[in-house]
């Protein structure tokens, strides 16, 4: 009898742990309000789960007083409530600045407030003495980016060694050669057996660089998908030759779409499947993916035009910008030299991130924002605005020069 209880309990248990890791498995959102009294202040903390399209984040709108700041995080804590244990808080006469300290001791960037706007902390680093509250935010002061002056040559780069990522590729056009640069290797992948200018035909698709390989001819008849993280290079054979006299429409559902003025045909490349796909042609219309979505187009449309995909602006139209970036739960804008970072629950709310006039090819990836002004390649973060490359083509040879993979 004793054993058939023990036994009974154990599988209650263990039906009860399945039963609580399935609810948090199946769990796509949660909402909850609580507060932390932090030396004497009552912060209330409005608290967001989110899980879309299978990522999920948190977002955090903390209050003190009349002063709102927005949070965003990645999933670190398993889908748990509550997760903000402390704040950390500066304060002079008119800059506030706080940075959340996580349950896994974990912290945010901070955020700071000025006459009821939100900014970067960076954007008062030099007019505010941070050191000290900086060094108490736990496992966020050690990864600011010092000022560091090592550099090393690789063919007319000259790179910052300090300062690039592990998880991080740049990739360089150099007329015939697409240049590959991480912390750890530096090669190239040579697509030309002489020099083109211009990168009019080459793209980051996912994790693979799309280049054809060009000869003398007036045409080429073959694309090479470089893999930028194992070396891996497809040979990606083309149905018919295609006309030099080509143009990128972009990227659409992993492929990359391009379009032949002389023949009047438009092609997708595929690098995953190592496939090229004729889409549209005289007798059949392309395909035109504007502000996400799909329409069916004409060649001769495509021939007059130059058209570009462009993805979904929908949430931010409201927002006068420049240049925009939308990601899943926000977007990174450019407008008047000024970016700003902006969540799509609250438009009201921009976050002032960094001020840069007349800087070229600005690419975005998550939180991450690199651009060229005049000869260096540059790339600001939470943790610093730092040179990454330096090369004097780039003053006058920036489109489509560079691309920038994250793995």
């Amino acid at each position: 009898m004793i054993k058939k209880v023990i036994s009974f309990t154990i599988l209650l248990v263990i039906f009860l742990l399945g039963f609580q890791f399935l609810i948090s498995f199946l769990k796509t959102n949660h909402n909850i309000i609580y507060d932390l009294e932090i030396e004497g202040e009552i912060y209330s903390i409005d608290e967001t789960y989110k899980k879309i399209s299978g990522r999920d984040y948190y977002l955090f709108n903390v209050s003190i007083g009349d002063s709102n700041f927005l949070f965003k995080s990645d999933n670190y804590f398993n889908k748990q409530k509550k997760v903000v244990d402390s704040i950390k808080k500066y304060s002079n006469d008119n800059v506030t600045c706080i940075s959340l300290i996580y349950k896994n001791n974990y912290a945010s960037a901070p955020l700071c407030i000025k006459d009821n706007n939100l900014y970067s902390y960076q954007s008062f680093v030099n007019n505010e003495n941070f050191d000290q509250f900086l060094d108490e935010i736990p496992n966020f002061s050690s990864k600011i980016l010092e000022d560091s002056n090592t550099t090393h040559d690789f063919y007319d780069l000259e790179i910052y060694d300090d300062y690039i990522y592990d998880d991080e590729t740049l990739l360089i056009y150099n007329y015939k050669n697409i240049l590959r640069v991480n912390s750890e290797i530096e090669d190239i992948l040579t697509f030309s057996s002489y020099d083109n200018y211009k990168n009019e035909l080459g793209m980051l698709v996912g994790k693979y660089y799309l280049v054809p390989k060009f000869t003398s001819d007036s045409d080429f008849t073959l694309y090479y998908a470089f893999n930028v993280e194992n070396e891996v290079i497809k040979d990606i054979e083309l149905s018919k030759p295609i006309s030099k006299q080509s143009y990128l429409n972009g990227i659409y559902d992993g492929k990359l779409y391009l379009f032949d003025k002389s023949n009047l045909i438009q092609y997708y490349i595929d690098p995953t499947s190592g496939k090229s796909v004729e889409i549209g042609n005289v007798n059949k219309k392309g395909i035109n993916y504007q502000n996400g979505n799909s329409s069916e187009i004409s060649v001769y449309d495509l021939k007059n035009n130059n058209i570009k995909f462009s993805e979904s602006l929908s949430k931010y139209e409201t927002i006068d910008c420049e240049l925009m970036f939308t990601f899943d739960e926000y977007a990174i804008y450019y407008n008047d030299g000024v970016f700003y970072k902006v969540y799509e629950d609250y438009l009201d709310k921009p976050i002032y991130l960094l001020k840069k006039d007349n800087i070229k090819e600005i690419i975005v990836k998550e939180d991450r924002i690199y651009f060229i002004d005049n000869e260096f390649l540059y790339r600001y973060d939470d943790y610093g605005l730092v040179t990454l490359i330096k090369r004097d083509e780039f003053n006058y040879n920036f489109e489509n020069i560079y691309n920038v993979y994250i793995q």
